[in-house]
Formats: C-alpha cells, structure tokens, sequence
C-alpha cells in the first residue's frame, strides 16, 4: 500500500475515534444530574463598547483584576426595569464594595441609559454598555460572543454571567458559549449580600 494512503487511512481513523469520544462523552454529561455534571470553563469573550456617557469601554481592564457580573439586560425595558439589573443598580454600592465589578450590556442607545438613569433619578456608577461595534456590520456583536442572541427570531436575549479572577466562566459544552446563570434570582439575591453567587447554581444552557 501507498505510504501515504496508508497515513492518511491512519489520520482518518483516529479522527473518527476522537469524535465519537467526544459525542460520548457530551452525550454522558447530558444524562447527568445538574449537580452532578462537570463545570467547564472557558475565557471569557473580551469587547470594547461605549457606555452611558459615551466613552469607549474596554473589557479587558476589568478581567484578572476583579471578579465580574455581566448582565444582558432588556433593552426595550430600560436598565431602570429590566427585573434582574435593577435590584444591581439599587445594591451596587454594597456589591462593588465586596469587590465585584458589574457591566451591563443590551442594544440600548447610550441615550436611553442616560434616559433610564433620569427615571432612577441618579446615575449608575457602573457601565451600561450599548452593544454596537461601528466597524462592524453585525448586529449586537458582543450578545453573539456570548450567546445571547436568537438566529431564528433575530433578537438578542437577556442573561447574567459570573466570571471569576481567572477570567474564565462557566461554558455550554454543547455549543462553546459562556454559559448563563440559571437561576438569576438566586444569584442576585447573593450578590445583594456582597457574597459570591456558588457555582451550584449555575447550569451550562442547552442552547
């Protein structure tokens, strides 16, 4: 036999072992329990957006340096009533004073934050960031980085992620997203209380 069909039959062959591993072994992590699957993790996509004031926020300045809350919030609610980041905005002083930075990120203008912040009646010392890359033709780019965005209705989805000092968080196995959190509720209810939310009560989504 030719050499070289013979390392090519040789590559064939440990690549369909090396993906058929791999189906397993996604496939056994989906029969599991919650509690009982593995966390995966993965770095955390990086971006550069504008916030509120219009400044150009860069990501990577926070990541290493604090642990991170991240929340795709509804941008047809308005960061002043979307349920997940306005009980943030009300406690942010007592969660940035535990040492966690938050971010919020949606399709609003930096106008309507600014909107929402005279509806609250005081600014938000944290970024509200407007998912826009002007270089860029895609829409909410930074929603696709992180996997909030449906390809089937095209819209972007709301969603919290923890991300730690390592600069990793949870990932979706199935898909290599980050995986949101959960149970938000749960989470938000810890981080009002200047603690950490637990890994526990994170699940890589199905999406």
């Amino acid at each position: 036999m030719d050499r070289r069909l013979w390392v090519l039959g040789s590559a064939g062959a440990l690549l369909a072992a090396v993906v058929t591993f791999r189906i397993r072994q996604l496939n056994e992590w989906g029969s599991r329990p919650a509690a009982e699957r593995p966390q995966l993790r993965r770095f955390a996509p990086e971006f550069e957006l504008n916030d509120q004031r219009s400044h150009l926020v860069k990501f990577q300045r926070y990541l290493g340096r604090t642990q991170l809350v991240v929340v795709f919030f509804d941008d047809t609610l308005g960061a002043d009533s979307d349920p997940v980041l306005r009980p943030l905005i009300d406690h942010a002083d007592a969660i940035e004073a535990a040492g966690i930075q938050l971010v919020g990120v949606s399709a609003a203008t930096p106008f309507a934050n600014r909107q929402a912040e005279e509806r609250l009646g005081h600014k938000v010392d944290f970024p509200l960031l407007t998912d826009v890359d002007l270089t860029s033709p895609i829409t909410v780019p930074t929603h696709r980085l992180y996997g909030r965005f449906d390809d089937q209705t095209g819209t972007p989805l709301t969603g919290l992620f923890l991300i730690d000092r390592k600069q990793t968080v949870l990932m979706n196995p199935r898909n290599g997203f980050p995986a949101p959190v959960a149970d938000p509720a749960q989470a938000v209810a810890s981080l009002i209380k200047g603690e950490w939310p637990s890994e526990q009560a994170t699940e890589a989504q199905d999406r």
